[in-house]
């Protein structure tokens, strides 16, 4: 039988990208929309690196279930509460750590005091928002979500700042690419498909372009252990999806196959190199115009003088 989402428990978007990420996105500029042509951006080079681990989550029970209808609603309710009790407290907490770190580190105008500060807040605003009206005192937290607070935890205070920023892209990324996988799960009848559709709407490039100025310092430091610190978070989300469905254990292997009706849920691999094409050209037009644009806005270049016999 297909259980209804309780109301209260429709909506499960993770903190947006505030003002300051958006600021860095547009300061940036062109070189930085150029990225998306390129093959080392943070995107190509992190996400292709956890490529095994994304389709694992898809291909989860948790996400398919939903995408079916058929997810135990004690399940799902089980989740959004050890989100709401657990992940959301510890993270927020594990923030501002790394504002207060990065503030006597670098001081109160750096990009890393900046982004941890306004990080930081998104996450208390949504967390104090989505636990009210709940009694979650006495909500004991699992070991999945005790695991991946501690992995941030444990990060933000052995590794540098760069890498703490990666060990929580994940939790947006991830997020940005099932919704658009989960598009055509929201179908009548779905008792999940208000809860999908209130997903975020943004695209994972877009998030990755955001943040690109801090993780390709972290990938120009130390490329294989910022690799490594991906595939570490995106592990932690995929056991926190694994950790509310009875009789999962920890992924030891990450061989997983895209599920028939997830495959068709976002972009065909197709469409989306197309895109990229158009997108890449698109951009080579604008470059070009600006140049033009330069050099044409220059006075004419006055007559040489005839040298002096």
């Amino acid at each position: 039988m297909r259980a209804a989402c309780s109301a209260k428990l429709q909506k499960a978007c993770r903190p947006c990208m505030g003002g300051f990420a958006h600021a860095m996105l547009r300061a940036a500029g062109l070189a930085s929309l150029l990225s998306v042509c390129s093959a080392s951006s943070s995107d190509a080079l992190l996400w292709g690196g956890a490529t095994d681990i994304s389709t694992c989550v898809l291909a989860s029970p948790f996400i398919r279930s939903m995408c079916d209808g058929t997810l135990d609603a004690r399940h799902f309710a089980q989740y959004m509460i050890q989100d709401m009790s657990c992940y959301m407290p510890g993270a927020t907490e594990v923030l501002l750590s790394l504002y207060q770190r990065s503030l006597k580190e670098h001081g109160p105008q750096s990009n890393w005091t900046l982004f941890f500060k306004e990080t930081h807040e998104n996450y208390r605003v949504y967390g104090e928002a989505e636990a009210k009206g709940w009694n979650l005192e006495k909500v004991g937290p699992s070991n999945a979500c005790t695991a991946y607070v501690d992995f941030l935890r444990q990060t933000a205070e052995s590794e540098s700042l760069a890498q703490a920023v990666i060990a929580f892209a994940p939790c947006s990324v991830l997020w940005d690419w099932l919704a658009v996988r989960m598009r055509r799960c929201a179908v009548p009848g779905n008792a999940y498909t208000d809860w999908i559709k209130a997903l975020p709407a943004t695209k994972k490039q877009a998030d990755f372009n955001a943040w690109d100025p801090l993780l390709q310092e972290a990938l120009q430091r130390d490329r294989a252990q910022s690799l490594q610190t991906f595939r570490k978070a995106m592990i932690q989300e995929l056991e926190f999806f694994n950790s509310v469905v009875p009789g999962f254990k920890p992924a030891t292997s990450f061989h997983c196959e895209v599920p028939p009706e997830l495959a068709k849920g976002g972009i065909r691999d197709a469409e989306r190199k197309g895109d990229k094409v158009l997108t890449c050209l698109g951009l080579g037009f604008i470059a070009l115009g600006v140049l033009q644009w330069c050099f044409c806005q220059r006075g004419p270049i006055p007559p040489m003088e005839k040298p002096l016999l």
